[in-house]
């Protein structure tokens, strides 16, 4: 029996994982406009709710590979329930009373949050195969539409009622992705079919049994050596061996070895998280400081939205009728970017402001969903989720740096100049790409 999955159940998946992310993407999003009534209700300062934040949408990406392999193994049924808890630990917080409390039920909640985003990247994955860029290009498109879509949502709701009404709803609304969840349940995968959609194939298995004979040899050594009257130290080295070798294990490290563009795949999503958190942070101060209007400025933020959605779904047609590999395709948008960066001390008018914000949306959109799919392509279809786990926690490395770099830069020169550095990292990221796409052929070949 054919293991494709039909077009409605392909719409189905391509749906559960748009709301998903809408719904997630949003309400984190939505946090922007409680901030005030949060500072004066909770007694706290802009600071602390700023940390929280971020720690909120941090855990997102930095617990990945910690929890890669639990959810990779976790039914729908349980990451759903997972789901229901994270949203009913929002919902909590209108009954915070201070800032340890509404922390508290935030990072809860965070850690759900981290589990249900990465299990629906998995899910996606493991069933739906034909046409992957495009249809999970679509299902990505959540992620930019709610973050328009629910903070306006979110502003209507808190002016009708109060902070607290506002966090119970969107703990509510969360709570909708439970039942997404378990729309995305499919029918188990057979190996040999997972195989075949790996761009490039490695003679050996990440874990492989060379690696088993070495440890065993050295577990064979340690084992002389306490025969033949070893010291205590010889015990305490073996513990530590097995250890070294367990998170070797269990985080995939072996890609680094078995695959030699890895290291280049993850200095990327390092320096992607860089460009991508200063630009979405600092794209409407940069329009203020330009001398535009507040009102004005906010519309560069729509502008670059528009073009993040149509970035994450353009990118499909491209890589999925072979015009151009996932790789090749985030070179070019890189270059792209980068010489939008460079350029932007000479964009005055406001109108070609706009259009340098759609094309760093198109651009920064683009790659963002490319990122899953150049793990789909250059990995083994069994190491997914430990290929994406590490991406995320690369790229949350990234994140922090870019906010603090460029609001340093901001502050103590000008945005324009904060926007030519990072013109400079994209430089910087072409030419770490490019050499990753040459380890990348050359490996096909071979």
């Amino acid at each position: 029996m054919s293991d494709q999955l039909s077009s409605s159940r392909v719409f189905v998946f391509v749906m559960a994982l748009f709301f998903i992310n809408f719904i997630e993407m949003g309400v984190l999003k939505s946090f922007s406009v409680l901030v005030d009534d949060l500072v004066i209700q909770l007694n706290t300062n802009l600071g602390t709710i700023g940390l929280i934040v971020g720690i909120y949408h941090s855990f997102t990406y930095a617990l990945a590979p910690f929890i890669a392999p639990f959810v990779n193994d976790m039914s729908v049924t349980l990451i759903s329930v997972v789901c229901a808890v994270g949203s009913i630990s929002l919902s909590l917080a209108y009954l915070a009373s201070d800032i340890i409390q509404f922390g508290s039920v935030c990072l809860l909640s965070g850690v759900c949050y981290s589990v249900v985003r990465l299990a629906g990247v998995i899910l996606f994955y493991k069933n739906v195969r034909e046409n992957f860029s495009i249809t999970f290009g679509i299902a990505d498109t959540g992620n930019a539409i709610g973050m328009m879509v629910v903070p306006l949502l979110t502003e209507f709701l808190l002016e009708t009622y109060g902070w607290n009404g506002t966090i119970l709803l969107l703990g509510g609304l969360l709570l909708q992705n439970s039942i997404f969840l378990l729309l995305m349940k499919g029918r188990p995968r057979e190996s040999e079919d997972d195989d075949s959609d790996v761009r490039e194939t490695s003679p050996s298995s990440v874990d492989s049994e060379v690696d088993d004979d070495v440890f065993d040899e050295d577990d064979d050594l340690l084992q002389r050596r306490r025969d033949d009257g070893g010291s205590r130290s010889a015990t305490s080295s073996a513990s530590v061996w097995r250890c070294c070798h367990c998170v070797y294990t269990y985080f995939g490290l072996s890609l680094f070895f078995e695959y030699r563009h890895t290291a280049g795949v993850m200095f990327y999503m390092v320096l992607s998280g860089i460009i991508n958190t200063s630009w979405l942070v600092f794209l409407i101060p940069h329009g203020v400081s330009r001398g535009f209007r507040l009102s004005k400025a906010v519309f560069l933020a729509t502008c670059g939205g528009f073009g993040n959605v149509l970035g994450r779904v353009a990118q499909g047609p491209i890589v999925d009728r072979e015009w151009m590999t996932s790789l090749d395709l985030t070179i070019i948008f890189t270059v792209i970017n980068a010489v939008v960066f460079l350029l932007d001390p000479l964009i005055i008018d406001f109108v070609l402001l706009c259009i340098a914000a759609f094309v760093g949306g198109l651009a920064i959109g683009s790659r963002t969903t490319l990122t899953v799919v150049i793990a789909k392509e250059y990995f083994p279809s069994d190491s997914f989720s430990l290929v994406y786990g590490l991406q995320c926690l690369f790229y949350s490395v990234g994140e922090p740096l870019g906010g603090i770099m460029a609001g340093w830069l901001a502050s103590r020169v000008s945005f324009s100049v904060s926007f030519m550095v990072l013109g400079g990292v994209e430089v910087l990221t072409c030419l770490i790409l490019i050499p990753t796409r040459y380890l990348v052929t050359r490996n096909t070949t071979t």
